[in-house]
């Protein structure tokens, strides 16, 4: 190894010296050094290939614009959509208006459906109870999946499925009482839906922040 040019240190182009050495960057203007021959083809086939690119219109500005700069509220969340917000609602009282009529027509099903002759009520009945347990199986299964469990969706919708036979069996068969059981559902129920309700009006109402 030299010590003078092109050598350790010397000028030209060795260990520390010139430009493209080892301690400083190759000068710029160099020729490209051109591409291996046995890739030449492949590349060849991607520039023909390749469309062509318009400049990009994009203006970046560092400050948000106003809309960007308002104050987020849970208020503009809903309303920034107002006509599905107002389907949503309308889809809410339907929903609630035919759940009341849920018993009366559970009633004139029964007393004039199962007669004779209408057997095959029961079928349809039964069907009909499969196909609400399956949904509300697959909508639990969705929960668990959202609290963490890392499962497949098809196996969470099990899981949900054996817990609910292994409470109707003890409600059904081994709890003394079913309505005792029943109301204590309905008031832990009832008092989470109260507390998070709460929650989520005080916060709507109260807030002044962003988020």
């Amino acid at each position: 190894m030299s010590w003078g040019g092109g050598g350790f240190g010397g000028g030209g182009g060795g260990f520390g010296g010139a430009p493209g050495g080892f301690g400083r960057p190759a000068a710029p203007g160099l020729p490209f050094a051109g591409i291996p021959t046995e890739l030449q083809g492949g590349v060849d086939g991607l520039l023909a290939s390749e469309p062509e690119h318009p400049a990009p219109d994009v203006v970046f500005n560092q400050n948000g614009s106003e809309l960007e700069l308002k104050r987020l509220t849970l208020w503009r969340l809903l309303t920034k959509y107002r006509g599905m917000l107002a389907l949503a609602g309308l889809l809410v009282v339907v929903i609630s208006v035919a759940a009341q009529t849920g018993p009366e027509l559970t009633g004139i099903a029964i007393d004039d459906g199962m007669s004779a002759g209408h057997e095959h009520f029961a079928v349809v009945a039964i069907l009909g109870l499969v196909g609400g347990a399956v949904l509300d199986i697959y909508s639990s299964g969705l929960s668990l999946l959202s609290a963490g469990l890392k499962i497949p969706r098809y196996a969470a919708a099990g899981v949900d499925g054996v817990i609910m036979m292994i409470g109707t069996v003890y409600i059904v068969f081994v709890s003394g009482n079913f309505i005792y059981q029943f109301e204590g559902f309905l008031i832990t129920v009832g008092v989470l839906i109260a507390a998070w309700c709460g929650v989520f009006l005080a916060d709507l109402l109260l807030r002044r922040r962003d988020y």
